[in-house]
């Protein structure tokens, strides 16, 4: 099955290798706008640049600190 995702956005991450990289290739090539994430700034910014010109590189640690619950 073959989906559009024109018009959407997306956020990979891991995206320099492997299944992120699959996935965010993918995503582009049905026609989705992708962020790409990795925790370096070049190497983001190298991912982006094998997607083609539309990814955008994001790096960033994305962790969400502990929440104390009482």
């Amino acid at each position: 099955m073959q989906e559009d995702f024109t018009g959407r956005v997306a956020l990979v991450t891991g995206a320099f290798r492997g299944f992120g990289f699959a996935t965010a290739e993918r995503l582009v090539a049905r026609g989705a706008f992708v962020a790409v994430n990795v925790r370096d700034s070049e190497r983001a910014e190298a991912a982006a640049r094998r997607l083609g010109a539309a990814p955008s590189p994001f790096p960033a640690i994305l962790a969400t600190p502990a929440i104390s619950v009482r």
